[in-house]
């Protein structure tokens, strides 16, 4: 098959794996503009996630742990948490089923500083493609918070998105006449074998978090 848009059954078995696996390998990042230090070595179980605020009252929650501590991240030598929501949102009058949302108590982020929408990626034969919009500025799959502090400059906001990929050194794909900025990459043929899975989850984490951290760092400039 050509590239096209994921089919619910395989948005279904990601969203699984977020909601059920744990990792077996450390992720450890720091990013020195940011001056932060983040470890995850487990994830919590899912919970229903209004714990974690009320925006997530009908998502899974699932908070990071380092060491033990939901602490995990330090920013400037202040310890926070970084947690992720899975399940459904509302956004631009769309109800999404298969939201994933990564939240922070440090205010700089907030809750909800980084998500996309699992529906919204892409497969062909071999691999299912987590992406992002790079052509459009707002609406659906876009990366809006890469506009925060620009207002209407539109050649600023296209200059930041040219940054993005530049820095992270992502695959991009061209679909449906937009560029997309694929955060991460499943081959299709691991989501038939368990023993996987964890490896899945980790990817997936790690690159979805050095995306969501890198864009933090653009619009800190």
């Amino acid at each position: 098959m050509s590239l096209g848009l994921i089919n619910n059954e395989n948005v279904q078995k990601v969203k699984k794996i977020l909601i059920e696996e744990n990792l077996k390998d450390n992720i450890i990042i720091e990013k020195d503009k940011l001056e932060l230090q983040l470890g995850i070595d487990e994830l919590t179980m899912a919970m229903e996630a209004s714990y974690l605020g009320s925006c997530y009252f009908r998502m899974f929650g699932r908070s990071f742990k380092y060491n033990n501590d939901v602490e995990n991240m330090k920013i400037k030598d202040k310890a926070y948490r970084m947690f992720m929501c899975v399940g459904p949102w509302k956004k631009q009058n769309k109800e999404c089923e298969s939201y994933v949302v990564l939240g922070a108590n440090y205010k700089q982020f907030g809750n909800g500083f980084s998500e996309l929408d699992l529906s919204d990626c892409l497969e062909d034969d071999e691999y299912i493609y987590i992406v992002k919009n790079l052509s459009k500025l707002a609406g659906a799959s876009a990366i809006t918070r890469l506009n925060k502090g620009i207002k209407s400059d539109r050649d600023k906001k296209y200059e930041r998105r040219r940054m993005l990929v530049s820095q992270l050194n992502f695959e991009t794909l061209d679909y449906d006449k937009s560029e997309w900025l694929c955060i991460a990459k499943i081959n299709k043929s691991e989501l038939e074998n368990k023993k996987k899975y964890n490896e899945i989850l980790r990817n997936f984490l790690n690159n979805f978090i050095e995306y969501s951290l890198k864009v933090e760092e653009i619009i800190s400039q």
